[in-house]
């Protein structure tokens, strides 16, 4: 089973989403919805698609959109973009160049040595990414 079926063949929830807060196609236009929403009245209108930003023409993927415009859905969009979500996210981690991940300076990840223990120059710069976190080069 995947992990939606919780809610995706949950009777109450099905009954309480499906044919409610319909929003036809023409009315989700007026509303100058997007996202999920739109494509949950049946619109396919997805920016990676027809306008690609970084680097989206580049992976294959599915425009999910809905046919009736209710809240299941648009529940249904959100659910199978997730999983167009990891199906992009594979693609990108197989096209990842091998080789080291971590840079060499030592001031820009976390010490896992000795060094960190005793000297206050690393302890300092330790507790300071901790806390604040790290700006990556």
């Amino acid at each position: 089973m995947s992990g939606d079926g919780l809610l995706t063949r949950n009777k109450i929830f099905v009954d309480r989403t499906k044919d409610i807060g319909v929003i036809s196609n023409d009315r989700a236009i007026v509303y100058a919805l997007s996202g999920p929403n739109l494509r949950g009245s049946g619109i396919e209108h997805d920016l990676r698609r027809k306008h690609p930003y970084l680097d989206y023409d580049n992976y294959d993927f599915d425009v999910v959109i809905g046919s009736a415009g209710d809240c299941y859905d648009r529940y249904m969009v959100r659910i199978e973009e997730m999983r167009q979500a990891v199906r992009i996210l594979r693609q990108v981690i197989d096209k990842l160049p091998g080789g080291p991940i971590n840079v060499a300076d030592w001031k820009t990840c976390i010490l896992r040595n000795r060094a960190l223990m005793t000297k206050m120059e690393e302890l300092i710069h330790h507790f300071i990414v901790v806390t604040e976190g790290l700006d990556a080069p």
